[in-house]
C-alpha cells in the first residue's frame, strides 16, 4: 500500500506548504478544533542572524477565531517534551522581541479566521551570537485560546533553525615604528561577501617589558565603517624601547557578526637558534643550555621540531615533528632539547639529513642540521596490488583496486592495454592513480587511475596493468586486472529505470512531486530527462513541460550506474485537476536514448501516472429519516448522504448538525453507527441521542444543516465542502 507523504512548493508568501491532512477527531475546547496545514522550510542561519518561520493551520473548528478577543487563538509554546505548554520554551533566548509573548510566538496574521479557514502565525527567530555552528534550536508549540491557554488540540507542530558558522573577513596592514615613540598602521578591511565593514580596532603588548594598551583606528573616508572595503588608519604612542619586541593584534569587526584578527610585530624581532649533536651510539640528537638548546634573546622558545630528508635523492621521509620538551614545558629563553628521531619505515644504512629548528611567538628560526644514518631494520617488503579491475567512467575508462603495504603505500600506477590481433598492445603509458581518501599514507589505499580520453571501440578488449610503491622506495609487482570487453560502439538503448516518489499515493492533492531513482547503462549514463502531460494516454495528452533536465545526486551523469532526482509543482487554477503521466528517458554515453514504456507499470519507473485531485467533495442529497423522538435528532434517526464521489471514514469520524441554535455531533462508533465508508453513500444511524450545544435537542426544520464534519475525505484527503455542496439539509422524511 502506498502511504501520502506531504509534498513542499513555494507559494506568493514564499511559503511551504503541505496538502490538507485528515482532520483531528475530538477537540480539547468546545467549538474549537484544529488541523495542521503546513509551515515554512527549516532555517539555516549565522550567529546573530535573524530568520522568519511561518506555522499554517485550519480551523476545523465551528467557531472562529477573532484577534484582541475571547475566542483569539495563539500559537503558543512548548518544552522540548512537546507535552509542557504555556511555559517559556529552552529556546528563549532565540526570541528577537517579535513574539507574542513568553510563551506564545504569534496570533494569527489575519483579524480574523472562520470555520474552514486557514490561520497563518508568522514569527521571527534570532540565533543567539554566542551559538555554535552545527547547534540548532527547536521551537515546539501547539495553538492555545489566547484567553483561558487551553490547548485546542495537540498536534506536536515544531520548527528547526541550524547554526551554520558565519563566512568572515580580514584585514591587511603595514606597521611602521618602535616602542619609545608613535607607531602608526595603515590598511585595508575587507567583510565576507553580503556583509560590510563595522569597525577596526588594534590593541598592543610589549612582550619585553610587559605592558599592553590600545591604539586608535579610525577609517580614511571620514564616512564612518559601513562599505564592503574600508581603508584605516591605526596610531599611537607604545612606551618602552626601541629594541622592544612589541606585538599588535589588528581585529576587524563586520556586520554578519563575525571578526578577523591580524598579529604583527615590531622592534628586533630576533628568532631563536639550536644547537646540539646527534649521537650514532646512543641514536639521540642532545643539546642542553645554557650552552647549547634551543636559545631566543627576547621571548621564550615555544616548540622545537625536526624533519628527516633521504640524503641520496632529497625525498621527506619524516617532516617536521613536534620535539617534547624536555622539562615538561617550553616557556623559557633556553630549552635544552633530547630526542630520539623516528627512523621507522626506512632502510637500515640509508644516510638522511635532519634539520631540527625551534620557534618563538613570531615564528621558526633557522634549523640545525645533522647527518645521520638509519639504525633501524630495513623494510624490504615490497607493496602489493589486491585486487583491480576496468570499468567504465562516462567515456573514459579506468582502474580501481586496492594496495597494501606492512608499512605504508607511497604511490600506484598504472597502464591500460589493448588486444589487437592477440597480442596487448599499450593504450597507455603508466599514469599516476589518485588516493580515493585523498593522500596515500597507509598500509590500505583504495585508488582510481583514470585514462583520460581514449577512442572507444565496441566488441575490444582492454586490461589495466598497475603496481604500488612504499614509503621506503619498494615498488611491488605488477598486477594485470581481468578483461574488460567494451561496448562503445552500440546503438542499442538499454537503460532501465527504477525510482520512488513523494508522494506515493497514486491519487493526491499535494502541491508538487518529487522523484528519486537511479538510472543504469552499461555503456555509461550521460543524461536523465523528464517530462509531464496531462490528459487521455500518450500521444494524445497536452504537454505540461518537455523534457527537462534532471539532477545528478553526485553533481555529474559520468557512470553506468547514476542516481537522479527531479520536483515537478503541479500547476494551479481551473481545470488543472486530472490525470498526469510522468516520463523519464535516459541518455548514453553514446548518444542513445531509452525511451519510457508507454503505460504506467505499477512500480515506480520510467513512466507514472497520478492523478491531481484538489477538488473537496460535494453532497448532492441529505436526509433524516426520524424514527425516534419526533422533530428532534435522537436515537432511532438515521441520517443518509450522497456524495459527488467516494470518500473515506473511520471509527472517531464526526459529523455536525446544527439547527441555527444549537448543534450536536455524531461519531463513528461513539453513539452512532455508520455504513457506507468508502462509497459514495453514506449511512448513518443514530444509537444515543447527542448532547448539543445548548443542552436543548437539535430540531429538525428547514434550517437544519450538516456544518461540519471531521475524518470525512476523498482519496485525495480533501474534505467535504459543506457550505457549497447542493444539498446538506436535513430535512426529515
Amino acid at each position: 500500500m502506498r502511504q501520502l507523504i506531504t509534498a513542499i512548493t513555494a507559494t506568493a508568501l514564499a511559503l511551504s506548504l503541505v496538502g490538507s491532512a485528515v482532520q483531528p477527531a475530538n477537540a480539547a475546547v468546545t467549538g474549537y478544533n484544529s488541523s495542521y496545514f503546513g509551515e515554512s522550510a527549516f532555517l539555516t542561519l549565522n550567529p546573530g542572524q535573524t530568520g522568519q518561520f511561518v506555522a499554517i493551520f485550519t480551523n476545523t473548528g465551528s467557531t472562529g477565531w477573532l484577534k484582541a478577543s475571547a475566542s483569539q487563538v495563539n500559537l503558543g509554546t512548548c518544552l522540548d517534551d512537546k507535552t509542557t505548554c504555556n511555559v517559556a520554551p529552552e529556546e528563549s533566548a532565540w526570541n528577537d522581541g517579535s513574539w507574542l509573548s513568553s510563551i506564545a510566538y504569534a496570533t494569527t496574521s489575519t483579524d480574523y479566521v472562520g470555520p474552514g479557514q486557514n490561520g497563518f502565525f508568522v514569527y521571527n527567530v534570532r540565533v543567539p551570537s554566542a551559538a555554535t555552528a552545527g547547534t540548532a534550536g527547536t521551537f515546539n508549540g501547539d495553538l492555545v485560546l489566547g484567553s483561558t491557554l487551553q490547548q485546542i488540540r495537540p498536534e506536536g507542530y515544531y520548527q528547526i533553525a541550524t547554526v551554520t558558522a558565519a563566512a568572515t573577513g580580514s584585514t591587511s596592514t603595514t606597521y611602521a615604528g618602535v616602542a619609545g615613540g608613535t607607531v602608526t598602521g595603515n590598511g585595508t578591511a575587507t567583510a565576507p561577501a553580503g556583509a560590510t565593514v563595522s569597525g577596526v580596532t588594534a590593541t598592543w603588548s610589549n612582550l619585553t617589558a610587559g605592558t599592553s594598551g590600545a591604539l586608535g583606528c579610525s577609517n580614511t573616508d571620514a564616512n564612518g565603517f559601513n562599505e564592503l572595503s574600508e581603508g584605516f588608519m591605526c596610531t599611537g604612542t607604545i612606551p618602552g624601547a626601541g629594541t622592544d619586541l612589541v606585538r599588535i593584534t589588528t581585529t576587524g569587526s563586520y556586520t554578519n557578526n563575525t571578526t578577523s584578527t591580524e598579529t604583527d610585530y615590531l622592534g628586533e624581532v630576533s628568532r631563536p637558534t639550536v644547537t646540539g649533536s646527534y649521537s650514532s651510539t646512543t641514536g639521540k640528537y642532545t643539546g642542553t643550555c645554557p650552552a647549547e638548546g634551543a636559545r631566543d634573546t627576547q621571548t621564550a622558545v615555544t616548540n622545537v621540531q625536526y624533519q628527516l630528508i633521504n640524503a641520496l635523492d632529497g625525498t621527506i621521509v619524516r617532516d617536521f615533528t613536534d620535539v617534547p620538551p624536555a622539562d615538561g614545558a617550553y616557556n623559557e629563553l633556553c630549552e635544552s632539547i633530547n630526542f630520539t628521531p623516528d627512523t621507522s619505515g626506512v632502510a637500515s644504512g640509508t644516510t638522511l639529513t635532519m634539520n631540527v629548528r625551534a620557534r618563538d611567538v613570531v615564528g621558526y628560526g633557522a634549523s640545525d642540521t645533522e647527518t645521520i644514518t638509519a639504525s633501524t631494520t630495513g623494510d624490504a617488503q615490497k607493496p602489493v596490488i589486491t585486487a583491480a579491475a576496468v570499468s567504465r567512467s562516462g567515456g573514459n575508462l579506468r582502474a580501481k583496486g586496492t594496495a597494501t603495504d606492512n608499512v605504508a603505500v607511497a604511490s600506484v600506477q598504472c597502464k591500460l592495454q589493448k588486444l589487437e590481433s592477440l597480442i596487448w598492445n599499450d593504450v597507455t603509458g603508466f599514469t599516476a592513480a589518485s588516493a580515493d581518501d585523498g593522500a596515500f599514507n597507509e598500509t590500505n589505499e583504495d585508488f582510481t587511475a583514470n585514462f583520460g580520453a581514449i577512442t572507444l571501440v565496441g566488441g575490444a578488449q582492454y586490461r589495466a596493468v598497475c603496481n604500488a610503491a612504499d614509503s621506503s622506495g619498494n615498488v611491488g609487482p605488477d598486477f594485470t586486472t581481468a578483461i574488460f570487453t567494451d561496448s562503445a560502439a552500440s546503438t542499442t538503448p538499454n537503460a532501465t529505470v527504477t525510482c520512488t516518489r513523494t508522494p506515493t499515493a497514486d491519487t493526491t492533492n499535494a502541491a508538487s512531486v518529487v522523484v528519486t531513482g537511479s538510472a543504469n547503462d552499461p555503456e555509461g549514463v550521460a543524461n536523465v530527462q523528464y517530462a509531464v502531460t496531462r490528459g487521455s494516454v500518450e500521444p494524445g495528452a497536452t504537454t505540461i513541460q518537455g523534457y527537462t533536465n534532471a539532477s545528478p545526486t553526485d553533481g555529474a551523469f559520468n557512470e553506468v550506474a547514476e542516481g537522479y532526482t527531479f520536483t515537478f509543482v503541479f500547476p494551479t487554477g481551473t481545470g488543472t485537476d486530472g490525470l498526469y503521466h510522468f516520463f523519464t528517458r535516459v541518455i548514453d554515453v553514446n548518444g542513445n536514448t531509452t525511451d519510457p514504456v508507454a503505460t504506467d507499470p505499477g512500480p515506480c519507473a520510467s513512466h507514472e501516472d497520478i492523478t491531481l485531485d484538489r477538488t473537496q467533495p460535494l453532497s448532492n442529497s441529505a436526509a433524516a429519516t426520524d424514527a425516534g423522538s419526533v422533530g428532534t435528532l435522537s436515537a432511532g434517526d438515521t441520517i443518509a448522504i450522497t456524495f459527488n464521489e467516494a470518500v473515506t471514514c473511520a471509527a472517531g469520524s464526526s459529523l455536525t448538525i446544527s439547527d441555527g441554535t444549537s448543534f450536536a455531533t455524531l461519531t463513528n462508533g461513539t453513539g452512532s453507527t455508520w455504513t457506507g465508508c468508502g462509497t459514495t453513500s453514506l449511512s448513518i444511524s443514530v444509537t444515543t441521542t447527542p448532547t448539543s450545544s445548548t443542552g436543548n435537542p437539535v430540531a429538525y426544520g428547514s434550517g437544519t444543516l450538516i456544518t461540519a464534519s471531521n475524518g470525512i475525505a476523498d482519496i485525495a484527503t480533501n474534505t467535504p465542502n459543506w457550505p457549497g455542496s447542493p444539498d446538506r439539509a436535513l430535512t426529515p422524511g
